[in-house]
């Protein structure tokens, strides 16, 4: 039942004289003022009513001034332009998280494209156990906020110039094997893979076409924009000097082509904080002790999830 008028509903209601219009949806209201009947059938279109004397017309104002709980015809009349405005926003609002939704699947279908399984986040065993027990995945600031230890594996000359901003999300790669990856001095790796579907949540999102980290990257809400990203790039693994990205300045010098192809390759997608571990799709162990370790710990349901792949890591 729509609540723009309580019960009984109109979008917009004007007077000229013996003429009311009145806007009605998707219902039907009927009532009876002396004499005449008054029908609405409600489908978003525009209804004439005739007043055919002042006495009707009182009356039909009176119950609309009832139904709106207000004392006068022009508190009326303000009262539903108000409700239809905010009418108007809603319907918008909609569309365009129609519009997103639509938008959000297309993304997904092109990451396929390049056999992607999910959303990528990699840590330390002893970070994997914390998350576990405590059931969400949790971003740096919120673990920094609850003084919360953790193992940290990020470069101290990145996460320096990393925007606070950006430490409030959790943070995830669209495939394995980054340039960060291989940095990162990892000695337990554990990887684990979170559903697609995250980027339906009604958390907030960013999608980030390099490491969100620099002021290069584009960095966007819209599944829309994401579309126009480097996805070749992004997901590619080849050696540097196979990239379509790879040049050499007039000095014969590589490192900007460089920079460039490791930004890129280090796409993130970015999510409010906490995901629940529920999410998870898949974990990889680079070790198999750690595999069996990780058993101790864990439910049946998490352990059904668990798999053995080196290939998953990088430095191997």
């Amino acid at each position: 039942m729509d609540s723009l008028i309580g019960e009984q509903v109109y979008h917009s209601l004007y007077k000229y004289g013996k003429i009311l219009k009145v806007y009605s949806s998707y219902m039907e209201v009927s009532f009876k003022c002396g004499d005449v009947t008054f029908d609405f059938v409600e489908d978003y279109t525009m209804k004439k009513v005739v007043a055919t004397t002042q006495r009707v017309h009182t009356k039909i104002m009176r119950l609309i001034c009832q139904m709106l709980n207000v004392r006068t015809e022009e508190k009326a009349e303000e009262t539903i332009k108000i409700r239809l405005e905010q009418r108007k926003i809603e319907e918008r609002n909609q569309r365009i998280l129609m519009a997103e939704y639509e938008n959000k699947n297309i993304l997904l279908s092109r990451l396929e494209q390049y056999n992607f399984e999910g959303f990528i986040h990699t840590t330390e065993f002893g970070n994997f156990q914390k998350i576990i027990e405590c059931g969400d995945l949790k971003s740096r600031v919120e673990l920094e906020s609850t003084h919360t230890t953790f193992i940290d594996r990020a470069m101290p000359e990145i996460i320096e110039k990393t925007s606070t901003g950006v430490k409030e999300y959790c943070r995830f790669y669209y495939y394995y094997m980054t340039p960060t990856n291989f940095k990162a001095a990892y000695s337990r790796p554990v990887t684990m893979v979170f559903d697609k579907n995250i980027i339906f949540s009604n958390k907030k999102i960013i999608f980030s076409e390099g490491n969100a980290a620099s002021e290069y990257s584009v960095k966007t809400n819209y599944a829309k924009k994401a579309l126009d990203f480097d996805w070749d790039s992004i997901f590619e693994r080849e050696y540097y000097s196979q990239s379509k990205k790879y040049s050499l300045d007039k000095n014969g010098d590589d490192t900007n082509s460089r920079h460039e192809i490791t930004r890129l390759r280090n796409a993130e997608f970015l999510i409010e904080s906490p995901v629940s571990i529920i999410n998870i799709k898949k974990i990889y162990f680079k070790n198999w002790v750690d595999m069996i370790a990780a058993k101790q710990f864990c439910s049946d349901d998490i352990i059904a999830k668990f798999e053995y792949d080196r290939s998953r890591f990088a430095n191997d």
